[in-house]
């Protein structure tokens, strides 16, 4: 009832409902406040409410103190042009990011500073000077981790058909030895690393699992696309299997807890309540081993993108499948496209949207084409949507490809996506 409020109601009902959902959380589910009220800023920021989202980090603040509700205060002061009060709760944004050595986010600071005050005058002297030594470690390991990539890309290249490159077998003895710091190393690359791919038999997962290295097993679960469901080719066991025969307690329940964190968040990202959606684009996604899902996204007037749904395409027919997206509230589409040449037979049968205008984006074979394809939505669409089609066209698949494979897993995808996506599509 409260979501729904949240969905339909005006900005006075809205207020009541946060009143109601934040003594819900604080009396029931008090781990998830800081979540939710991060939910509620970022509402009132796409609201232009500045003010008000300020209100509400301000005190997140006060009960968190974490890095991701500091450096939203600090974007939302910087909205409003608080200058000096943004940049220092950006420095103390960086300060929690130095604590917990987590480089992305240091660098995230660092570089928010230098937009807003470039001569760093509203720090003190010794708040200078620590910021100073911030911003060139960052530079020399800028330096390195640009090394590092031009050397993996280097030792990537197959040698021959049929035959491992020197960074597959490098990563594939690293596993099987147990040398962490070189996992490490290479990690520090994800996109370089197929996660998934079969060296032999089996996975690096499973043979990290197999042969005992917690250290190897907890890195390789960083990796956007892992699937710890893969199994064995011959024995078509999973790395959890494996590490319950051969009694290693510890990876078993870095493994459990892994798949029932996944399991979790894809039950909550599929039953949150969907609402009004003027365009809604059905992307077909190639994966590895030709495995498909459909990725299902809704984009506004403005070229806003919103992850709806990942379904797979042989389960249920789409007409059934936007029944159910019908059901969790999604309504007003005007526009429904989608790419490929009607591979789902929805020409004619839309009955959940009456006035939708279907339209088939066909694959380009050519630049031109495609430019064309673009031109064509752009007239019946509008320009915000076109541009949202191609850069959702050019990028989509880049995003679920390494992520798709066997055993299909929706909740391996929409972690791939979500992690991956750099902010891409919005809440």
């Amino acid at each position: 009832m409260a979501l729904e409020g949240l969905q339909e109601g005006n900005e006075s009902e809205k207020k009541k409902y946060y009143e109601l959902l934040e003594k819900i959380y604080t009396i029931s589910n008090p781990d998830k406040l800081e979540q939710f009220w991060d939910f509620q800023g970022q509402s009132y920021i796409k609201a232009s409410q500045f003010a008000e989202a300020e209100e509400i980090y301000e005190k997140a603040l006060k009960r968190f103190k974490s890095f991701n509700i500091t450096f939203a205060l600090a974007r939302t002061l910087r909205a409003q042009g608080q200058v000096e009060k943004s940049v220092q709760t950006y420095y103390k944004a960086l300060e929690i990011a130095t604590l917990s050595k987590e480089f992305k986010k240091i660098s995230l600071c660092v570089e928010e500073v230098r937009v807003i005050d470039p001569q760093i005058n509203t720090l003190d002297r010794y708040q200078r000077m620590q910021f100073l030594m911030q911003a060139q470690l960052i530079e020399i390991s800028e330096t390195l981790q640009t090394q590092q990539r031009s050397l993996f890309k280097f030792l990537a290249v197959a040698p021959a058909e049929h035959q491992r490159n020197l960074f597959e077998s490098i990563l594939f003895k690293a596993t099987v030895d147990g040398q962490i710091d070189i996992v490490k190393m290479i990690f520090q690359h994800p996109d370089f690393v197929p996660i998934n791919l079969y060296y032999g038999n089996e996975p690096l997962i499973i043979t990290a699992a197999q042969k005992g290295h917690e250290e190897i097993v907890q890195i390789f679960l960083t990796h956007p696309d892992i699937n710890v469901s893969c199994k064995q080719r011959r024995g078509q066991q999973t790395a959890l299997s494996i590490a319950e025969q051969a009694g290693f307690k510890n990876i078993v329940t870095i493994l459990y807890n892994h798949s029932q964190a996944l399991e979790e968040d894809v039950i909550a990202f599929k039953k949150k309540p969907l609402g009004s959606v003027e365009h809604l684009h059905i992307h077909t996604c190639q994966g590895e081993s030709n495995h498909q899902c459909l990725v299902v996204v809704g984009i506004d007037p403005k070229g806003d993108r919103r992850l709806l749904d990942i379904l797979h395409p042989r389960r249920q027919t789409l007409k059934q499948n936007l029944a159910q997206l019908v059901h969790r509230g999604l309504k007003d589409v005007k526009w429904l496209t989608f790419n490929g040449s009607d591979p789902h037979g929805m020409r004619g049968q839309s009955p959940s949207f009456p006035m939708v205008q279907i339209y088939e984006a066909h694959p380009a074979e050519t630049k031109n084409s495609y430019d064309s394809e673009c031109e064509k939505i752009s007239l019946q669409l509008g320009a915000n949507v076109a541009t949202s089609y191609k850069e959702l066209s050019e990028k989509i698949d880049d995003l679920v490809k390494s992520a798709c494979v066997d055993p299909y897993n929706e909740a391996v995808i929409y972690r791939a996506i979500k992690l991956k996506d750099g902010g891409y599509f919005t809440e």
